[in-house]
């Protein structure tokens, strides 16, 4: 879809598109009926070499039909001048924006020791906010909103369904940072640079704290389904029998309970 912005614009990167700017009413009453009954535009050479260069020789080829829509259509209409920011996220077709450099400015670990021995009592959310809070006073991120914190291990415990926001209001960052978790088998970690790094790369956020933890010392203890069916069978029995003793009880005596109650 090509916004009129993009038709009466021909240095928004939109070559032969500009021709079609005769065909806008400058009214805006006059303008959106225009819209409603006059949105498809013949694709010409001139427009498909626009296409080509916005999406590529080989997609651009591709495609049969092109439409034109107010800009206003994506937002408050009563706003009628938009700006070149608003434009760019509304518009499919606009120029993608560069992708960012990132960079790993640095990081912090705990040492490396046996398995059940110090960390025996160490769980795997108390090693990740070690290393965080570790991070985040080193490089002066005490009270900082961060865009977003990844972490992740893969032996867990229940309890840690919220490990990495867990870990964020452990430590001295703005409670307000957001945090997700993730798992992956030996990656981790690099999974959580990888993903952060992407939404750096496009904009979305500016920084972030990737990490990971694995412990054997600190193992969840997982038995078989059929214990936790037969506790739950257990439990079942044990409603069934006191409510059967509440409906057996001789009508005499639930008067007598009532009567001892209110005396």
């Amino acid at each position: 879809m090509l916004s009129k912005h993009m038709l009466r614009n021909s240095t928004s990167g939109s070559p032969g598109l500009a021709g079609y700017a005769d065909q806008v009413p400058k009214n805006v009453a006059d303008r959106e009926k225009w819209l409603s009954t006059n949105r498809d535009i013949r694709i010409t050479p001139e427009v498909r070499t626009a296409l080509e260069k916005w999406y590529g020789k080989d997609k651009g080829a591709q495609i049969k039909h092109v439409e034109a829509f107010e800009i206003c259509e994506y937002g408050n209409s009563t706003k009628r001048s938009r700006s070149k920011e608003v434009i760019s996220n509304a518009t499919p077709l606009e120029p993608m924006k560069p992708i960012r450099k990132v960079a790993i400015i640095g990081g912090v670990r705990i040492p490396f020791v046996k398995s059940f021995k110090e960390y025996s009592r160490t769980s795997n959310q108390e090693m990740l906010t070690a290393s965080v809070q570790a991070t985040v006073s080193r490089f002066k991120m005490n009270g900082q909103l961060i865009g977003d914190v990844a972490l992740g291990a893969i032996l867990t415990f229940p309890s840690d369904w919220n490990l990495a926001r867990e870990v964020v209001l452990g430590t001295d960052l703005d409670h307000r940072t957001p945090g997700f978790n993730l798992q992956r088998a030996c990656g981790t970690s690099l999974e959580a640079v990888n993903l952060l790094a992407l939404k750096i790369a496009t904009g979305q956020i500016e920084s972030a704290i990737a990490g990971g933890s694995d412990t054997n010392s600190d193992l969840p203890v997982v038995g078989p389904k059929s214990l936790g069916w037969k506790l739950i069978d257990i439990q079942n029995a044990e409603k069934f029998r006191r409510s059967s003793r509440k409906i057996s009880k001789d009508p005499s005596e639930r008067s007598e309970a009532c009567d001892s109650r209110h005396s």
